[in-house]
Parts: C-alpha cells; structure tokens; sequence
C-alpha cells in the first residue's frame, strides 16, 4: 500500500467511475486511479457509498442526456436529407454510435448489435425508419381542414 490519503470524494469518484465505465480498465483510464484502487474501494464500499456514486453518475448525465438527444436529432434530421448521397457503409456507424449512447443513458443499452447484416440492408432498415417516421409526424400533423374546425 503507498500510504497515500484518498478523500471521501475521491472514493465516490472512483465508484462512479467503475458504475459509468463498467469495468476497472475504463476506469482507470477516465478517472487516474489506479485499477487495484479502484477495486478494493468497490469492494469496501457500503450500500451508501455505491448509492452516492450512481447519484454522482445519474447527476452527471441528466445535462448530458437532453444535449445527446438533440444531436441525435440533428443528426436524423441531416441524414433524412441526404440519405440518397451517403454511402451505405457509413450510415449505420454515427447513427449507431450516437443512438447506442442515448440508450445508455436512458438506461436502454442492448447487447452488442449483430454486425453481420450488410451496410445495403441497413441502409434500407434506415430509409424505412425514416419514412415510417415521417409518415408519424405527418398524420400527427392537422390537415388544413381539421386546424379550421378548432
């Protein structure tokens, strides 16, 4: 043991790292500490200091998840647009990346999707979600006849 003194916030730190990350490698990597730290402060830490560091992440992600969503958005909004110019292979990956990241926050996250498929038959499930998507916002949507009638 070095002997180096840790603060009650450090610890919780450290937790919420090992809860956001999921394992000690991350961790270490996104929080300085040392993986032989952070492990024996997971397995010292008592119910309130595990509930303190979910706290600490659950804070952390409540500004993060809005601004996520909304560029998730943008970004549906862009490849909408221009689905017809972009390559197959390259519209499942920011999609995909930007969506997987937006569940994880909402606590959504699936195992690993199956990559087999092709970048053709993704690129057709993506056309068809965008349409079935705008097809949604366009029955939401008053005819000009139904706004009159309000």
């Amino acid at each position: 043991m070095s002997g180096k003194r840790y603060s009650d916030q450090d610890r919780v730190t450290g937790l919420a790292a090992v809860e956001l990350f999921g394992s000690l490698a991350a961790a270490e990597r996104a929080s300085g500490y040392s993986r032989k730290t952070l492990a024996r402060w997971r397995e010292e830490a008592d119910g309130e200091e595990r509930d303190d560091a979910r706290e600490f992440v659950a804070k952390a992600a409540e500004g993060v998840e809005p601004r996520l969503a909304r560029i998730v958005d943008a970004y549906l909004e862009r490849l909408e647009a221009n689905v017809r110019n972009i390559a197959p292979r390259d519209l499942p990956v920011g999609l995909g990346i930007l969506v997987d990241k937006l569940e994880r926050f909402r606590g959504r996250a699936e195992a690993v999707p199956d990559m087999s498929r092709s970048s053709a038959d993704i690129a057709r499930d993506i056309e068809a979600i965008l349409r079935d998507a705008h097809a949604a916002q366009a029955a939401d949507t008053p005819t000009p006849d139904e706004q009159e009638d309000e």
